[in-house]
């Protein structure tokens, strides 16, 4: 693994990712479209390596697709009474 990984590496590393997480191929018409949707929770450590190779992943496929994470929160309980 790289140590030190940003995502500024990860951008860089990918420069056909539009801004949003999106990607299309250069060269051809996907059939389909993809979305990946990532449950997130203070693991940014880890989002960050998903990323680094997942983006690289689905681009070999050829695929059209994007990604999006989606930050959890913990909500206070509610009380309920009757």
């Amino acid at each position: 693994f790289p140590s030190g990984l940003t995502l500024a590496e990860v951008e860089r590393k990918n420069p056909l990712v539009v801004r949003g997480g999106r990607y299309r191929p250069p060269n051809c018409e996907a059939r389909h479209r993809t979305a990946i949707i990532i449950p997130h929770r203070n693991r940014e450590h880890h989002l960050k390596f998903l990323l680094y190779y997942l983006h690289p992943f689905l681009q070999r496929q050829q695929l059209s697709y994007g990604i999006y994470v989606i930050h959890q929160v913990r909500l206070p309980p509610v009380i309920v009474v009757i």
